[in-house]
């Protein structure tokens, strides 16, 4: 009589071994991998309407405004968290957005409702709101001639 083989299990591998560090991190790759991908796209639709005519045009009115920039300052910068939509074809369009801005001296949003017909943007709101809650800048009036 023999003696019968000792039988040895297989030893398990590093991944065997730490079956929930593996799960973890696959998990945790693939929420980076989604969170990226919505960031991404996030990054893209508010570049598209910090790009967009109907938004450039209020900035620029807001700009030239001289109450916008007493109460706000220079430089009037956009913030990224643009609100509203947009929606433009080549010819005709809707922009309803909330820009906003801030300046060396304090900050505020940009209100803005307008339509895009035959290629031209027209303004039906334009105003610029401030977190003092003091009244709101209309941007579609003449400004007031400053004195000197």
């Amino acid at each position: 009589m023999g003696t019968a083989p000792i039988f040895q299990p297989r030893q398990k591998n590093w991944f065997q071994r730490h079956m929930g560090l593996t799960i973890a991190g696959g998990c945790s790759v693939l929420i980076g991998i989604v969170l990226l991908f919505v960031c991404a796209i996030l990054f893209f639709v508010f570049g598209l309407i910090r790009k967009s005519d109907a938004t450039k045009m209020a900035v620029e009115r807001a700009q030239a405004n001289p109450i916008v920039m007493q109460k706000i300052g220079r430089p009037l910068e956009m913030g990224w968290l643009i609100s509203g939509s947009v929606n433009v074809t080549e010819a005709s369009g809707h922009a309803d957005l909330a820009i906003p801005v801030s300046g060396d001296k304090g900050k505020g949003t940009i209100y803005v409702v307008a339509d895009k017909s035959a290629g031209l943007w027209t303004f039906t709101t334009l105003q610029v709101a401030f977190p003092d809650n003091s009244p709101r800048v209309d941007l579609l009036q003449p400004a007031p001639e400053q004195s000197q």
